[in-house]
């Protein structure tokens, strides 16, 4: 990286060669004049789906949609703290209780999203094991919440 002047900076970047067929067809197309454009426009685009104007573009159409295909349980829908809570928990198969309210919370920063509470969590996590989705197994001292089996 090396300052040009006050409002500009030269920035050296490494791309692999089907990346830069891609945007030389784009420049074909008319779509940009050079590289150099392509990937400032680029640069631009994701600050601001970042939130460099402050406030984070992808933040609000994580907000203005579900992106989480509604999912059904043998009990019918789930809520979307429930959708949430197992989202949180991901692909493990069993998970310490006390660990999934930590994965609620950092999933819903990486959504930029408000969690919930403990109280939703626990509303939620009853539920699920209500309906068959979770259930809670004793090892020794510890509660583990396992995903049951698909039969």
């Amino acid at each position: 990286m090396r300052f040009m002047d006050d409002s500009t900076v030269e920035v050296n970047v490494k791309l692999p060669p089907k990346l830069v067929e891609f945007i030389e067809k784009k420049i074909d197309e008319g779509l940009f004049s050079s590289v150099e454009e392509f990937i400032q426009h680029g640069a631009r685009l994701l600050a601001e789906f970042y939130g460099l104007s402050g406030e984070s573009v992808l933040s609000k159409i994580i907000q203005h949609i579900n992106i989480t295909p509604a999912r059904k349980g043998p009990s019918g829908e789930l809520s979307p703290n429930e959708q949430f809570l197992l989202d949180a928990i991901g692909k493990s198969k069993f998970v310490f209780e006390q660990e999934i309210y930590a994965l609620i919370l950092k999933e819903a920063m990486i959504r930029q999203t408000k969690p919930m509470s403990r109280e939703e969590f626990k509303e939620a996590l009853e539920s699920l094991i209500k309906k068959g989705i979770l259930e809670r197994v004793q090892y020794g001292n510890e509660t583990i919440i396992r995903k049951k089996m698909e039969e």
